[in-house]
């Protein structure tokens, strides 16, 4: 499911892995690790059945946010069950008391893989990987769960007896829009972007609201990758990339387009990312019907002739051993004569109903995102958009934003940055997007939660840098902030206690670290 990676070490420089309840499974190795936990490969005793296990970083556990998004996530797992979606069949504990919750194990490779051995992926294998990523997308956005970290590697090419399944895996941020008890506000804190930078949604890069819209931007932009061989935004960091989303149009496909499968390929893809959520596919069903119409073209096309110079440019992946003859053989490709059809009335139902809604709050819609989508002219909002298709008409440019929402937009990109050098380990380049999300948090004033947001992050990468003293002077203010602004008995005062409660019991003042903690329980027990 993930390459095997060199798991840490314990006594004797033995392999230490979280101590799964031996009676059920048996641990074999570590199959990757990230910011939320550690996936283990395992075997269920009693069925000697090959299973993947995710476990929540040790470090973690005292942090009710994370504990909490790590739940929702084996429970919104849990919850769901189709063929094109890895199953989750178990949730407990360790010994030591880390949650786990064990997975299907999914033998195969990933998008991520495959594009980066083999270039750009042929229409055909194309058509039939994400019809398939569609249905399971379609599915979960009717049980009311939004992905939220749709990426190429998180995307599985399994092969079962000669014949290909597709997986969509890892619901780690999936939000969850029914009621289950978990509320959004409970796991991601205020203005907090959660996600991939090279494939999230401007609005998840802005820490906006977000929809079934925002999986199919980023859906399109792992689309993007398989066919041109690239995303369609990498900047030189994560907060370049994020800026990119929220501002810059895409680069044309058309060149690399051979025949009009092709080209009707390419601009599909350009809907799906396109800036506002309104002008993309509104659901995955109208997204997965226009893919089954694009793939009847089949062979019944004429190759487009191009002049040399694009045929050329187009070929330079082949130069460099990228060639689509190895696509084919790694992914056991099929004529577009044989693409296995998606069933018609999953989409066609589905649509017909979304575009009934559409239409009937079409003009609602209209109004209220012409006020509300507004961004403040940059380079990038040039005349030259017009003839990218992203403004129709060469219509007039939105008129500048005022400037707290650029300082919002800005500490926003600073706050993602800093995240993503955190997942790193990059401390020092998390302190200093931290820091300047800080200094922009100041301007709003005392009364907005974005200040202690961001000194709370500021003294999580004092902690990671071992600064402890430092540390613990920012969770003071941020707590005192906080309180100023939610009062003493609220909820939202709950991680930063968390925080601190830990910092304490790693100074070695548990008196202290007590009282902390027998306020948290005070605060929960209150109504």
């Amino acid at each position: 499911m993930h390459s095997q990676g060199p798991p840490s070490s314990g006594k004797n420089g033995q392999p230490r892995f979280p101590r799964i309840p031996p009676d059920r499974y048996t641990v074999l190795g570590e199959l990757g690790s990230g910011g939320m936990g550690t996936v283990l490969k395992a075997t269920h005793v009693q069925l000697n059945k090959p299973v993947a296990i995710k476990v929540l970083n040790m470090e973690l556990v005292k942090d009710r946010t994370s504990l909490s998004r790590f739940e929702s996530e084996a429970r919104a797992g849990g919850q769901l069950a189709h063929p094109n979606l890895v199953a989750v069949f178990d949730f407990g504990y360790t010994l030591d008391g880390e949650p786990y919750f064990v997975m299907e194990y999914v033998e195969g490779f990933s998008l991520s893989e495959l594009v980066k051995r083999c270039g750009k992926c042929p229409s055909a294998d194309f058509i039939f990987v994400f019809i398939q990523a569609l249905k399971a997308l379609n599915y979960i956005h009717k049980k009311n769960v939004i992905h939220r970290d749709i990426k190429s590697s998180n995307i599985m090419l399994q092969f079962i007896e000669g014949d290909r399944y597709v997986k969509l895996i890892d619901f780690g941020i999936a939000k969850v829009l029914a009621d289950t008890g978990v509320t959004m506000q409970q796991l991601t804190s205020t203005g907090e972007a959660v996600g991939s930078p090279l494939y999230m949604s401007p609005e998840q890069c802005k820490g906006s609201h977000v929809d079934v819209r925002a999986d199919i931007y980023s859906l399109g932009c792992v689309m993007h990758e398989c066919f041109a061989g690239y995303p369609p935004f990498r900047g030189g960091n994560a907060m370049q990339t994020i800026h990119m989303h929220i501002n810059d149009p895409p680069a044309p496909l058309a060149s690399l387009c051979k025949n009009e499968q092709e080209l009707l390929i390419a601009s599909m893809i350009h809907k799906c990312i396109l800036k506002r959520p309104d002008d993309r596919y509104q659901t995955a069903a109208e997204l997965g019907m226009h893919l089954e119409e694009i793939g009847n073209v089949g062979l019944q096309v004429q190759t487009i002739q191009r002049p040399t110079s694009t045929v050329d440019a187009a070929n330079r992946w082949k130069k460099s051993g990228k060639t689509t003859e190895h696509t084919a053989a790694a992914m056991q490709g099929q004529t577009g004569s044989n693409i296995p059809q998606i069933v018609r009335t999953e989409f066609q139902d589905a649509t017909r109903t979304a575009m009934q809604d559409k239409f009937a709050s079409g003009q609602a819609q209209a109004s209220g995102l012409s006020q509300t989508l507004r961004r403040p002219t940059s380079p990038m909002n040039s005349p030259g958009l017009a003839q990218s298709g992203l403004v129709q008409g060469g219509a007039p440019q939105p008129e500048p934003a005022p400037v707290d929402e650029r300082l919002a937009e800005r500490w926003n990109l600073h706050n993602v940055s800093g995240q993503q050098s955190m997942s790193n380990g990059n401390f020092y380049e998390a302190e200093r997007h931290f820091q300047q999300a800080v200094e922009i948090a100041e301007q709003f004033g005392r009364s907005d939660d974005r200040l202690p947001n961001s000194l709370n992050r500021l003294a999580l990468s004092y902690k990671s840098q071992g600064r402890l003293d430092e540390a613990e002077k920012i969770y003071v203010r941020a707590i005192e902030m906080r309180e100023a602004i939610v009062g003493s008995l609220s909820k939202d005062l709950l991680p930063l206690l968390e925080q601190y409660a830990g910092l304490l019991r790693i100074l070695k003042r548990d008196q202290e670290a007590e009282k902390i903690e027998k306020r948290i329980h005070f605060i929960m027990k209150s109504k």
